[in-house]
């Protein structure tokens, strides 16, 4: 026996009662608003039933009129054989649970009049192997048809709670949930390694371009170096290029002066040798001149004798025609005297006129004739006289012609001499002046170079190069332009990847172990979904006979079957009914009738009696649409399934008659009077 007595004050239609259990079928009876239900709304409600707080406002509970109310179960507690108490805490044989309730709204619990919480009254009730959420344990008004027309896979849940294989149910869904937890942690971890991927990728970027400036500094470092030894190098090669030149100009210097020497040599050679043949010349000048002026005075008398010796034969030519014509005149004239008859002295005087012309005529023409004579003598002396000045003229000007070649190379090669001489003497000064600057910029050059050496091995070591300053800048501006790039990359990115890659290799190493975890979850859950499906199909396969041999002592027949056992939440329980011969279908709220589906649940809930585990069961209203036959059929049923089990105690209202009072069973009456419920006990 578990609950030996119930006591309800101020709750609902009950002032005060006491109404007492015994082990085995109670059945409680009474008409409809006698207060039958109430008693085991006060039982769900000490026990602290979900359904019945959720269902109804506790306060509403209180008697009409009261403030208070409350309901205690006595237990027993005491030893059964050599085994301990049920509850070993308390050292008492009965053990009172009571549940107060306030019009404020205020509840409570008490353990043997002392306040207690609700989870200590959850573990009371565990020792004692009570579930008051279970709905196939405690069945209230209309939950008989409420089963029937729940989904198959709440009735599943309902039976496997009913027979204690809630456990397996709570494993899966606990396995789930666990993998439902890894998968979310894995999920979660995957976007944890996603963000610590993309912030290690971030962070290695930032450390390569952070190693990147390093070696850019490494690198600007070297090219200070090199810039440094580059500028030595350069500076050692300008040396180098002023001493060569320096040396060049030097040997340069020494062949201007042997030659200076040399044309100052050749000048004066040419001096005196261009003094003795511009004195040379000067005599032959001297002879061409007199011989010229003899020349040209021989011309001069020749050009004269001819021309006198011209005039005077022209002179004579003109004589003899002035003769001819005079002597032709003076005959016509004298003929014409004569032809006048002109006598007297006329003959005498034109004769001794043309005596005296005669005489004048000769005389003149006779000086003439020597005059030209002696012009042609002079000539002939003349003319050979030229010819000989002519050769000598000739002579004398091919000398001075050649003294004149002569001079003229002379002062040529003396002019050239000269021009070559100061040409030299320039060239020295130029030289002399452009080797002492050279040598000044050597000595800048050295004292630059000893500079820039001491600045550079200030800087490092010697470093050969073959490249130039401006190649060498060229890449030193790249590199302060990478640098410049790279400025704000902080040193602390190396310890920013280093801490990154740690804390991305311990997700990586979760992931592998949640994986892993996944991996034995997942085979966790197969397992208990195995077991799972194992024991309720053992299960079904015991209270399938027993349903349908209960169904056939009334004229029907059926089955329960699971479906979609392969998802503990799909799965389900399909329970099958038929009558009268027809062919077994699914339990709805529409195909079969109230009491059939009553008569159903009840041969379900007797199937499973052999199996449940719950040492307290009630049931509200059975019957209520079963016809007198199955009435009595299944509460016979109902009286034999309980007395098979001695530690089971079965609460039953109903509002029917009782017709197996006969049987081993405590038949208690509830009755209204005059608004309140009184109790009494009928065997």
């Amino acid at each position: 026996m578990l609950i030996k007595e119930v006591i309800l004050e101020n709750f609902m239609s009950y002032e005060y009662a006491r109404i007492p259990l015994k082990p085995g079928v109670n059945v409680i009876c009474g008409p409809n608003g006698s207060g039958k239900s109430s008693t085991l709304i006060g039982i769900s409600v000490v026990l602290g039933q979900s359904y019945t707080e959720r269902s109804r406002k506790l306060s509403g509970l209180i008697q009409w009129g009261k403030d208070t109310a409350s309901v205690s179960l006595v237990f027993d507690n005491s030893r059964r054989g050599r085994r301990r108490r049920p509850v070993p805490q308390y050292n008492t044989d009965d053990l009172r649970l009571t549940r107060g309730l306030r019009k404020d709204g205020n509840y409570w619990f008490e353990i043997n009049y002392r306040y207690a919480s609700k989870s200590e009254v959850r573990k009371l009730l565990s020792n004692f192997g009570i579930d008051p959420d279970n709905l196939l344990i405690i069945m209230h008004q209309n939950m008989v048809e409420q089963f029937s027309v729940v989904s198959p896979q709440d009735k599943l849940k309902m039976m496997e709670e009913a027979v204690g294989f809630k456990e397996y149910r709570e494993n899966i869904l606990d396995a789930r949930k666990k993998l439902s937890g890894i998968l979310s942690e894995k999920e979660a971890l995957s976007k944890l390694l996603e963000s610590a991927e993309q912030t290690l990728t971030y962070w290695k970027e930032q450390y390569e371009r952070y190693q990147r400036k390093e070696e850019l500094k490494s690198r600007r470092t070297l090219l200070s170096e090199e810039l440094a030894w580059a500028e030595v190098l350069k500076q050692e090669k300008v040396v180098s290029d002023w001493e060569k030149r320096i040396e060049s100009r030097e040997e340069e210097l020494a062949r201007l002066d042997s030659e200076t020497r040399e044309s100052q040599a050749q000048v004066e050679s040419l001096s005196k040798r261009l003094q003795g043949y511009r004195t040379e010349l000067r005599g032959l000048w001297e002879d061409l001149a007199k011989i010229e002026g003899e020349r040209g005075r021989t011309e001069l008398g020749i050009s004269m004798s001819k021309e006198e010796a011209s005039r005077i034969s022209n002179q004579i030519a003109s004589l003899r025609r002035e003769t001819q014509e005079w002597e032709d005149q003076f005959t016509l004239f004298r003929e014409n005297i004569h032809s006048l008859s002109i006598t007297g002295p006329v003959d005498s005087w034109l004769s001794s006129l043309d005596d005296v012309r005669e005489s004048l005529t000769t005389n003149w023409l006779s000086y003439l004739t020597e005059r030209e004579k002696s012009e042609k003598d002079s000539l002939s002396v003349l003319q050979p006289t030229l010819r000989d000045l002519e050769e000598d003229l000739a002579q004398t000007r091919s000398k001075v012609k050649q003294a004149a070649s002569l001079t003229d190379e002379a002062s040529n090669g003396l002019l050239d001499g000269s021009i070559r001489l100061a040409l030299s003497k320039y060239r020295v000064e130029i030289l002399e002046r452009e080797l002492s600057s050279i040598k000044s910029e050597l000595s800048s050059a050295l004292s630059e170079l000893e500079s820039l050496s001491s600045k550079a091995e200030k800087i490092g070591p010697r470093v050969q190069t073959t490249r130039s300053l401006g190649e060498i800048i060229t890449e030193i501006q790249a590199s302060d332009g990478y640098l410049a790039a790279l400025s704000h990359v902080s040193a602390d990115s190396q310890k920013m990847y280093n801490s990154n890659l740690k804390v991305y290799t311990e997700l990586q190493s979760k992931s592998h172990l949640i994986e892993e975890n996944r991996k034995k979850v997942l085979v966790e859950v197969e397992d208990r979904m195995s077991t799972w499906r194992s024991i309720v199909e053992e299960l079904l396969a015991r209270v399938n006979p027993r349903y349908q041999d209960i169904l056939g002592t009334i004229g029907g027949t059926g089955s329960v079957r699971l479906v979609d056992s392969d998802d503990i939440e799909a799965a389900g329980v399909e329970i099958f009914i038929g009558f009268k011969g027809a062919f077994p279908v699914a339990l709805d709220a529409y195909t079969q009738s109230g009491g059939e589906r009553s008569v159903a649940v009840m041969a379900i809930l007797l199937a499973l009696q052999q199996d449940i585990k719950s040492p307290f069961r009630a049931v509200d209203e059975y019957d209520v649409h079963m016809d007198p036959r199955n009435r009595e059929a299944v509460s016979r049923f109902l009286v034999s399934a309980v007395k098979s089990s001695k530690e089971s105690q079965y609460l039953m209202i109903t509002p029917g008659m009782i017709n197996f009072a006969d049987e081993d069973t405590h038949i208690i009456t509830v009755q209204n009077v005059e608004g309140k419920s009184q109790v009494r006990e009928v065997v």
